[in-house]
């Protein structure tokens, strides 16, 4: 429950551990079904292969400003993170072609 506690969840999936609703039972091939169903597999196996969570704009821009150092928030309070992510991208475009 701690380790719940510090997530920033945005939903949570019930997944049963089994049919009968009995304590210390686990089915491992419905628990499997159940997730195979909900999606999680596949998703696991994407997040494996690098292809990681959406990060907010203003996360990804911290991150990935270093790539583009003349791109600044010129003091801003409140900057336009979606339109700098763009031009981080389109700048790092533009040097790869």
């Amino acid at each position: 429950m701690e380790t719940l506690g510090e997530t920033k969840t945005r939903y949570i999936r019930c997944i049963k551990p089994n049919a009968h609703k009995q304590a210390h039972d686990f089915d491992s091939l419905d628990v499997q079904r159940q997730l195979r169903c909900a999606g999680m597999l596949e998703s696991i196996r994407i997040r494996r292969a690098g292809y990681s969570v959406r990060r907010p704009f203003k996360e990804f821009f911290n991150r990935f400003r270093v790539l583009c150092p003349s791109l600044t928030t010129a003091g801003r309070v409140d900057p336009d993170y979606k339109e700098l992510c763009r031009k981080v991208l389109m700048d790092m475009e533009a040097k790869l072609a």
